[in-house]
């Protein structure tokens, strides 16, 4: 069955460009970072730069998705107005676990004794449960174009507030400031604060968050942890240098494709809804099969010509083995699948399976990484590639077993259908 885009191609291409400007902007807020207050000056930066990371796996894409799904499921956002108190206050909790471990190891992390670096993670964290659900409600009202404009907008100001304080001679505190300046884009779209739709008695959002706040930190822990696991292994300045190179190259269009699922979790969501479990069996299915394939040509096109494209990119000499090459290739194609396989899963409230599929996932890789022979690279890149495979395979399967046990017929996911026609979103495709 194949999935209709519920926005137009203008839409779509807003959403690429958007995701495309998000991360050469906040690649510019940490270039100009280092260059001006140098590698060690801007240490403490990096540190508070890993906490957002954390903050953001954890809230902002669980978040996004979830109200996503919740408005094309109740047809209203009433849902999700019942459920802001619960999601505020585990923003909350979530910030002050960060900040504690902050302020509790704040002269370790930051060589600084001042509270202010704590605080910025609490302020972090707040803001990045903020810009999930400012993407989510713009993109649940089909307002696409808009959501695109949040996503970008976010790291430009980051950008703007970074190129301020630099001229303005800022300390290296003020820079890491900016980086909580993020959520201040909300205030462009204030109606996105104005919920409408009937009242809802306490709809589900814990589980559903949980599980898929887990699966996405495993999945970004998969993704990005291989040249930190290389070096640990004794792995060479030079190889763990050009793994990462690989890696974040070949990573570029996953990085594309998260941006574009805003336009995929309604539509599933709907097929859901209308047809049963099994009326995605077909997008699952042939998602799988366009991945493998996918990967086997990446693959192979980067067995021979990856190396050129790397030393292109980030200098002479910095490509590993034209093998290493094609297994990081064909991991990260998979991983391109592994992430619409998720948008499934979220369509259909099934979240949970994502986080145990990705532990399933690391287990094999590290299994593969401990007892496989040959080079630490060629381990570090096989045991990528192998948990990509595995988390493809369990995924697909686990949406196959759940068909099988569950009725064919449509089924509705709420008690009044006629909220649907009665509450209509507002500002759609706008």
């Amino acid at each position: 069955m194949a999935v209709a885009s519920p926005g137009s191609v203008r839409a779509s291409t807003a959403l690429v460009l958007g995701t495309v400007v998000n991360g050469v902007a906040i690649y510019a807020v940490a270039a100009l970072g280092t260059r001006v207050y140098g590698a060690a000056g801007f240490a403490p930066v990096s540190v508070l730069w890993t906490f957002w990371a954390v903050a953001a796996a954890v809230l902002t894409f669980p978040l996004q998705h979830w109200v996503i799904h919740r408005v094309a499921t109740d047809g209203h956002e009433g849902g999700v107005r019942a459920a802001l108190p619960r999601v505020a206050v585990v923003a909350i909790a979530l910030a002050a676990v960060l900040g504690s471990v902050a302020w509790m190891g704040r002269e370790r992390l930051f060589g600084d004794e001042r509270l202010v670096w704590p605080a910025l993670v609490a302020a972090l964290t707040v803001g990045a449960a903020a810009n999930g659900y400012l993407r989510g409600v713009l993109a649940g009202r089909r307002r696409f174009v808009a959501a695109a404009s949040a996503i970008a907008m976010e790291n430009l100001v980051r950008l703007l507030g970074g190129a301020i304080v630099v001229v303005a001679g800022g300390p290296v505190i003020a820079y890491g400031a900016v980086l909580a300046m993020g959520a201040l884009v909300g205030l462009l779209w204030p109606d996105a604060f104005r919920l409408r739709g009937p009242p809802l008695t306490r709809p589900g959002v814990a589980g559903f968050i949980g599980g898929l706040a887990g699966g996405t930190v495993l999945a970004q822990v998969a993704l990005t942890a291989g040249p930190a696991v290389l070096s640990a292994m004794g792995g060479g300045p030079a190889e763990v240098t050009a793994l990462f190179a690989t890696m974040a190259l070949f990573r570029a269009p996953y990085l594309v494709g998260l941006g574009q699922t805003a336009q995929l979790t309604a539509p599933l969501t709907s097929i859901v809804d209308q047809e049963g479990p099994r009326g995605v069996r077909s997008v699952a299915r042939w998602t799988a099969i366009a991945s493998l394939i996918g990967a086997m040509v990446v693959g192979g096109a980067a067995f021979f010509a990856g190396g050129t494209l790397i030393d292109l990119v980030f200098g002479p000499g910095t490509a590993p083995e034209a093998l290493i090459v094609a297994l990081v290739a064909a991991g990260s194609t998979l991983a391109l699948g592994t992430l619409v396989l998720t948008i499934i899963s979220v369509a259909r409230g099934t979240t949970g399976t994502v986080a145990w599929c990705w532990l399933g996932a690391l287990a094999a890789a590290v299994i593969t990484v401990a007892l496989a022979g040959g080079t630490e690279v060629w381990r570090v890149a096989l045991g990528f590639l192998v948990a990509q495979v595995v988390a493809s395979a369990a995924m697909t399967a686990s949406h196959a077993v759940t068909w099988r046990g569950q009725r064919e017929a449509p089924t509705s996911r709420t008690a009044d259908r006629s909220g649907r026609e009665a509450t209509r979103l507002p500002g759609s495709d706008r």
